[in-house]
């Protein structure tokens, strides 16, 4: 969800994303009020190099922030848990 749209199939593909948008949030939100993780993935165009705030940048500046934005929000809360310790020997 983190793109810019400036490719060449855009308008087909923004068609899509705007209606998927409120659902898929509502979704993230009722995720994140339970005990489910949310993993995001995203191919960065064959691009490991830049980090999620770059891609959101990026996103922002493109021809369609608002369906970038709610994406952006933060819908977790921090999580409770404790990092795994080793038993002690």
């Amino acid at each position: 969800m983190l793109n810019p749209y400036e490719h060449d199939d855009a308008d087909q593909l923004t068609q899509s994303v705007e209606t998927i948008v409120d659902p898929l949030r509502e979704l993230i939100g009722r995720a994140a009020k339970g005990d489910t993780e949310v993993i995001y993935v995203n191919d960065n165009y064959g691009d490991w190099t830049h980090a999620r705030e770059d891609l959101a940048e990026r996103a922002m500046n493109g021809a369609r922030p608002e369906l970038v934005e709610p994406f952006l929000r933060r819908t977790t809360r921090s999580s409770s848990r404790r990092p795994a310790t080793r038993p002690s020997t």
